[in-house]
């Protein structure tokens, strides 16, 4: 598996390259430097989460789409139900990383249910 900086820097350049975008072009979306997107891509820096941020939406993709391994494209509709529940699975848990929400507050978010205490009488 490969270092999140190395996917990180892969899906950038490639969800970039798809939309057509040059890094010059990307850096004025962004307001990043090329300078600093080239580095991004060349996984050469770290990028913190405001830059990822930022970098998915100058691509128009959510964030979560940037630490996908199997370079998914979020910009393709889902060819069945099953890779629509697996992508929105994939991005929820992607995104709730980032935030850093507690494991009990993923449940509540993503269920709906929260696991009631018995009260003892």
């Amino acid at each position: 598996m490969a270092t999140i900086e190395a996917l990180v820097a892969k899906n950038i350049r490639l969800f970039r390259q798809r939309a057509g975008l040059s890094q010059q072009k990307l850096a004025e979306r962004t307001g990043i430097s090329l300078s600093y997107i080239n580095l991004l891509e060349n996984s050469e820096t770290d990028i913190g989460v405001s830059t990822l941020k930022k970098v998915a939406e100058g691509l128009g993709i959510p964030p979560g789409a940037l630490l996908t391994e199997d370079g998914f494209n979020p910009l393709a509709p889902p060819q069945d139900a099953r890779s629509g529940l697996q992508y929105a699975r994939i991005i929820l848990q992607a995104s709730l990383d980032m935030l850093g929400e507690p494991k009990a507050a993923r449940v509540r978010k993503t269920t709906g249910k929260a696991k009631k205490k018995k009260s003892r009488s």
